[in-house]
């Protein structure tokens, strides 16, 4: 009901079909298996083994690139630099790579519009590969927050990230491609709590 809610029906030429938690089901095995999530100590260990930055929390958005719009882009430049931690980065998959220029060309624009102290985030942004199928969910599990997309929200990518134990945030639009986070969320009974309602809410 939160993927196509039943006020929607009537823009729909098939009969809705409404399941009680969520209409995207998911198996762990497929997803890589392993969730394991490092602590403490071996948290910064396993980021370091990963070149990945091993203070501060990494809010990652794993989602396929040419999925983020501007807007969406600003908004993540602004929670990462709203966060109390000054070692906060974005993590970003090279997902596809063609798509790195611009974001970081959003970035510096960023930083440009920022006051002087507030600058700089567009160098905390971290840029990974992909990961073999195999260790996916380990690597994704050194997230501390992932920030779903909104125009086109995350299916199996943000399936996958909640397997992996991290917490997603979302946003949810008019379309169904929009409302998926919604429809993992719920299914999961976290969204009261991740789940924004608005842009400013996000």
């Amino acid at each position: 009901s939160a993927a196509s809610p039943p006020e929607f029906a009537a823009d729909y030429s098939e009969k809705l079909l409404v399941f009680p938690h969520s209409y995207f089901p998911s198996d762990l095995r497929a997803s890589g298996g392993n969730t394991d999530r490092p602590r403490g100590d071996a948290l910064a260990a396993a980021r370091k083994s990963r070149g990945l930055p091993e203070a501060g929390p990494l809010v990652s958005g794993f989602n396929q690139l040419w999925k983020i719009d501007a807007a969406l882009f600003d908004a993540w430049l602004q929670i990462v630099n709203a966060t109390s931690d000054v070692n906060a980065s974005l993590w970003l998959p090279l997902f596809p790579d063609v798509a790195r220029p611009n974001l970081e060309a959003l970035a510096a624009a960023f930083d440009q519009r920022s006051p002087p102290h507030a600058r700089g985030v567009g160098a905390r942004i971290v840029w990974t590969p992909l990961f073999p199928q195999e260790e996916h969910l380990q690597a994704k599990a050194l997230a501390a927050l992932q920030l779903d997309t909104s125009v086109y929200n995350g299916h199996t990518s943000g399936a996958d990230i909640l397997w992996a134990g991290v917490p997603t945030l979302s946003l949810p639009g008019i379309k169904q491609s929009s409302r998926v986070g919604a429809s993992l969320l719920r299914g999961l009974d976290l969204d009261a709590r991740m789940l924004a309602r608005t842009h400013a809410d996000y």
